[in-house]
């Protein structure tokens, strides 16, 4: 008898830092995807962006938040950068029998287009796109359907918690504003290595 493929998710991020954003999207995710477990992981070096915090910090802040929450994980694929085709191919590697659900955000649903290797990415996987901001759920069905290789599916969903940013996050800290969106420790973590305060 053939045995039942595992769904795992994916949630692959800058996460500097990691809110609550983050981990309520993860959790609907689980639910709505039906997800066995669910993987965070951290961008080594995130194209298009810069003055992005140490790979080393990010992923410790990832490790204190996502810790009291079951099934939810991190995958550390090392400090080198990555593209998707090369992800794929090491969680293949290390995950057998597996369907993967990748978690991503509207914004970067939108640049799906422009990725090398779509087909390597789309061929049995399957996603997840949180709505952000002032997205529109048929614009982005629209790039979707119109991508040259089709997904195995995909689900579009309203973020939990649309307006937080880590952007805005930073800058609070920046200022000396206290931030309610992040887990304590991470908040801790943030203050002792003395984070977004350049």
């Amino acid at each position: 008898m053939k045995s039942k493929k595992r769904r795992i998710g994916i949630f692959r991020g800058t996460f500097d830092p990691i809110h609550i954003g983050h981990v309520s999207f993860a959790l609907k995710a689980i639910t709505k995807a039906k997800l066995d477990e669910l993987y965070f992981l951290v961008e080594p070096m995130p194209p298009h962006k810069k003055n992005v915090s140490d790979f080393v910090h990010r992923l410790k802040m990832v490790y204190q938040t996502v810790e009291p929450y079951q099934g939810m994980h991190v995958l550390d694929l090392g400090n080198t950068k990555t593209n998707a085709s090369n992800i794929i191919t090491k969680l293949k590697a290390k995950f057998k029998s597996t369907t993967f659900v990748f978690l991503m955000g509207s914004d970067v649903a939108k640049t799906l287009p422009q990725w090398s290797n779509l087909e390597i990415f789309c061929e049995d996987n399957e996603i997840i796109i949180a709505l952000r901001n002032l997205d529109e759920k048929n614009e982005i069905v629209k790039i979707i359907d119109s991508l040259p290789v089709k997904m195995t599916y995909a689900t579009v969903i309203s973020a939990p918690v649309p307006s937080i940013s880590s952007t805005t996050i930073r800058n609070n800290i920046y200022q000396n504003n206290s931030s309610i969106h992040i887990d304590n420790n991470v908040h801790q973590y943030i203050t002792t290595q003395q984070l977004y305060k350049k």
